[in-house]
């Protein structure tokens, strides 16, 4: 429920497809892909945003249930879609912290794979290269803070249109 309306969410599964061995199925988890309509987001929801970028035909006027059912099955046929996706880390010691004082908890402390520092490794050649670490300290209270890659503000393309990407 939000603001009394009920609506229907999912935690979606993405699996990078690259020839980039160290990134190749690796997972990106979205949590709470909501069917919920919010102003901000031009009156539409995440689940008919997604569908629509998939080019699937979406109902004018249909049920929650009958987007999250069309959306569902949408997923299971495997749909591959170019997604950008960004770095974010938040730290429990800080949210810890918040809520054991009864303050609100602290947001996102780190936004963006440049924010994270930079390491040097060994290539599968064993040349040195140049990486973003994701793991580092939480600029606040310097407790360890790991980086989770998430989806960047609903920015999908066909396949067909990465090349403008």
């Amino acid at each position: 429920m939000q603001n009394g309306r009920p609506f229907l969410a999912t935690n979606v599964e993405w699996s990078v497809l690259t020839a980039d061995p160290r990134f190749d199925g690796f997972k990106i988890t979205d949590y709470w892909v909501k069917t919920l309509v919010e102003p901000r987001n031009q009156n539409t929801s995440q689940v008919v945003s997604l569908l629509s970028k998939g080019k699937q035909a979406v109902a004018a006027k249909g049920t929650d249930a009958q987007y999250m059912d069309q959306f569902q099955k949408w997923l299971a046929s495997e749909p591959e879609l170019v997604i950008e996706a960004e770095w974010e880390g938040s730290c429990m010691g800080c949210q810890e912290k918040a809520e054991k004082a009864g303050e609100r908890k602290p947001g996102v402390a780190l936004l963006g794979m440049h924010r994270f520092p930079q390491k040097t490794v060994k290539d599968e050649n064993g040349k040195d290269i140049r990486v973003h670490d994701p793991v580092t300290q939480c600029p606040n209270c310097k407790a360890q803070l790991r980086a989770q890659v998430r989806l960047a503000g609903g920015k999908f393309w066909p396949v067909e249109h990465a090349h403008n990407k």
